[in-house]
Protein backbone atom coordinates (compact mmCIF):
# COMPACT_ATOMS: atom_id res chain seq x y z
CA UNK A 1 0.00 0.00 0.00
CA UNK A 2 1.02 3.49 -1.05
CA UNK A 3 0.37 6.73 0.88
CA UNK A 4 0.28 9.79 -0.96
CA UNK A 5 -1.32 12.07 1.39
CA UNK A 6 -2.90 12.28 4.87
CA UNK A 7 -6.26 10.68 3.39
CA UNK A 8 -5.19 9.06 0.15
CA UNK A 9 -3.74 5.75 -0.36
CA UNK A 10 -2.87 3.15 -3.02
CA UNK A 11 -3.43 -0.52 -2.91
CA UNK A 12 -2.19 -3.23 -5.94
CA UNK A 13 -3.04 -6.72 -5.97
CA UNK A 14 -4.73 -7.78 -2.55
CA UNK A 15 -8.06 -8.65 -1.10
CA UNK A 16 -10.43 -8.32 1.91
CA UNK A 17 -12.71 -10.27 3.74
CA UNK A 18 -14.09 -9.82 7.56
CA UNK A 19 -14.54 -13.52 7.47
CA UNK A 20 -12.32 -15.32 9.67
CA UNK A 21 -9.96 -17.79 7.61
CA UNK A 22 -10.29 -21.53 8.78
CA UNK A 23 -7.77 -23.88 7.48
CA UNK A 24 -6.39 -20.85 5.65
CA UNK A 25 -8.80 -20.18 3.37
CA UNK A 26 -11.79 -17.54 4.30
CA UNK A 27 -15.37 -18.75 3.22
CA UNK A 28 -15.26 -15.13 0.89
CA UNK A 29 -13.37 -12.65 -0.23
CA UNK A 30 -13.22 -9.68 -2.90
CA UNK A 31 -9.67 -9.69 -4.74
CA UNK A 32 -8.59 -6.94 -6.62
CA UNK A 33 -6.01 -5.34 -8.71
CA UNK A 34 -6.11 -1.78 -8.32
CA UNK A 35 -7.52 0.58 -5.13
CA UNK A 36 -7.47 4.19 -4.77
CA UNK A 37 -8.39 4.97 -1.34
CA UNK A 38 -9.45 8.46 -1.16
CA UNK A 39 -11.09 9.88 2.36
CA UNK A 40 -14.50 11.33 1.78
CA UNK A 41 -14.91 9.86 -2.23
CA UNK A 42 -16.29 6.54 -3.62
CA UNK A 43 -13.38 4.24 -3.91
CA UNK A 44 -12.44 2.67 -7.39
CA UNK A 45 -11.93 -0.93 -7.95
CA UNK A 46 -9.92 -2.38 -11.03
CA UNK A 47 -10.20 -6.23 -11.78
CA UNK A 48 -12.70 -7.21 -8.76
CA UNK A 49 -13.17 -10.90 -8.31
CA UNK A 50 -15.87 -12.16 -5.62
CA UNK A 51 -14.53 -15.91 -4.59
CA UNK A 52 -16.11 -18.53 -1.99
CA UNK A 53 -14.22 -20.59 -0.65
CA UNK A 54 -11.18 -20.77 -3.19
CA UNK A 55 -13.05 -20.80 -6.49
CA UNK A 56 -14.05 -17.08 -7.91
CA UNK A 57 -18.04 -16.82 -8.89
CA UNK A 58 -18.00 -12.86 -10.07
CA UNK A 59 -15.75 -11.06 -12.01
CA UNK A 60 -16.06 -7.34 -12.55
CA UNK A 61 -14.03 -4.64 -14.70
CA UNK A 62 -14.84 -1.62 -12.64
CA UNK A 63 -16.49 -1.56 -8.64
CA UNK A 64 -16.91 1.69 -6.98
CA UNK A 65 -17.68 1.19 -3.20
CA UNK A 66 -19.04 4.35 -0.91
CA UNK A 67 -17.39 4.49 2.62
CA UNK A 68 -20.10 4.54 5.30
CA UNK A 69 -19.99 7.91 6.86
CA UNK A 70 -19.98 8.56 10.81
CA UNK A 71 -23.17 9.67 12.04
CA UNK A 72 -25.02 10.21 15.19
CA UNK A 73 -28.17 9.78 13.31
CA UNK A 74 -30.15 6.80 13.65
CA UNK A 75 -32.32 6.23 10.32
CA UNK A 76 -34.86 3.77 9.71
CA UNK A 77 -36.33 2.56 6.37
CA UNK A 78 -39.87 3.72 5.46
CA UNK A 79 -42.82 1.39 5.88
CA UNK A 80 -45.54 1.89 3.07
CA UNK A 81 -49.09 0.24 4.14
Amino acid sequence: MQRFQEYHYRAEDGSFTNCDAQEGVPAWRFRFKDLDIESGTRWPLKEVGFACSMYRRFHFTYVFLSPCQKTDRISYPHRHL
